[in-house]
């Protein structure tokens, strides 16, 4: 890992690294991915009390919190990975923050190319995820240019909508 964010010792069953753990975790974020796209559907072909039901389900599934099961949308649709990336894409969403795009150093370099041209005010910055895929602490994936879905695995889940 190039990031120093880590996560906790963790029992959780579902983050287990061993291959068969992994595609259990697989399987439950494809069972997931096609659990969202039925709530989709009902969001147009609802009475319009269900409708929105289905659209605040839908909207908590595709905006996950820190603490959620989630799983990498676009990971999950490649077929040439090994086990160690399928388990990187699945996991406990630990933080969801924004960063500057560059290190320190490369933005420093920058500034000094564009000769006055730039401030601190235009450093660009990325929307990233950490991800707790494993149970040790050290566990953990930093994702850009990512999406992350809901894995329910609570039996109340979307209750509250």
């Amino acid at each position: 890992m190039t990031h120093e964010k880590l996560g906790t010792a963790s029992p959780h069953e579902n983050l287990q690294l061993d291959d068969a753990s992994i595609l259990q975790r697989r399987s439950l974020a494809v069972i997931a991915r096609q659990f969202g796209s039925a709530i989709l559907t009902g969001t147009t072909h609802s009475h319009p009390v269900v409708r929105e039901k289905y659209r605040r389900m839908y909207e908590r599934i595709k905006n996950p919190v820190v603490g959620d099961f989630v799983f990498e949308t676009t990971t999950l649709l490649r077929r040439d990975q090994d086990m160690r990336q399928i388990a990187l894409g699945i996991g406990i969403l630990i933080e969801d923050t924004v960063e500057p795009s560059f290190s320190d150093e490369v933005w420093a370099e920058e500034k000094a190319y564009a000769e006055g041209a730039i401030t601190d005010s235009d450093r660009p910055t990325e929307r990233v995820y950490y991800v707790q895929y494993g149970p040790q602490p050290e566990d953990v994936a930093r994702w850009t240019d990512a999406n992350f879905q809901v894995i329910p695995t609570d039996p109340d889940f979307g209750r509250e909508s």
